[in-house]
């Protein structure tokens, strides 16, 4: 679309004009890509418009023509997340990098368990201690509580989440809940033969 409207003078940019750029450009991408391009010279056309610089948004009066279909999603279908679930519970402890010491199979469940279920970015997850986790809840509150987690932090530069909104505290599910409880036993047992109970 650059292409074909980017020599244009935008006080002389028709309607039409944006119309015939987006179905020649629709053929060639998908039809989310060719709605962020309109979308996006719309969002340029309302600034000049709000500094008086033309008098209307032409682009506002187009649809998006139907682009390509976009690529399949990557996302895991509920078979393949259950399938990884059970994986991460098997009972052989995972060395990521030679060298390391491999970590116990408790920690890897409940971090593969975080992130599919309760949907925290994996930055977020590494990031969580102890005191952000709540797994009783308030049942009997009115309104009553779930078991939840506070994603206030990630381990990105500075701390700071992916956005200001990431800033979340969520509801756990109870399969979540029941791999942090394993963990933490596990880490309970840990303490205690290191001697540090």
């Amino acid at each position: 679309m650059l292409a074909d409207l980017g020599s244009r003078v935008l006080a002389d940019l028709s309607a039409v004009e944006i119309k015939a750029a987006l179905s020649r450009y629709a053929p060639t991408h998908a039809t989310g890509t060719a709605s962020i391009a309109r979308l996006g010279l719309e969002r340029a056309i309302r600034h000049a418009e709000a500094n008086d610089l033309v008098s209307r948004n032409v682009a506002a009066l187009v649809e998006t023509p139907k682009g390509r279909p976009g690529r399949p999603s990557k996302a895991l279908s509920a078979d393949h997340a259950a399938a990884m679930l059970r994986a991460s519970r098997q009972d052989r402890a995972v060395q990521e990098f030679p060298g390391c010491p491999p970590r116990p199979p408790a920690l890897m469940h409940a971090y593969i368990a975080l992130c599919l279920l309760a949907g925290i970015r994996t930055e977020e997850v590494r990031a969580l201690r102890w005191d952000h986790v709540d797994l009783d809840g308030r049942p009997d509150g009115d309104p009553a509580v779930p078991p939840s987690v506070a994603v206030w932090r990630s381990v990105r530069a500075h701390g700071d989440t992916k956005t200001e909104r990431s800033r979340r505290t969520l509801a756990l599910p109870a399969l979540a809940v029941a791999a942090l409880r394993e963990l933490q036993a596990h880490q309970a047992c840990d303490r205690k033969e290191a001697g540090r109970m």
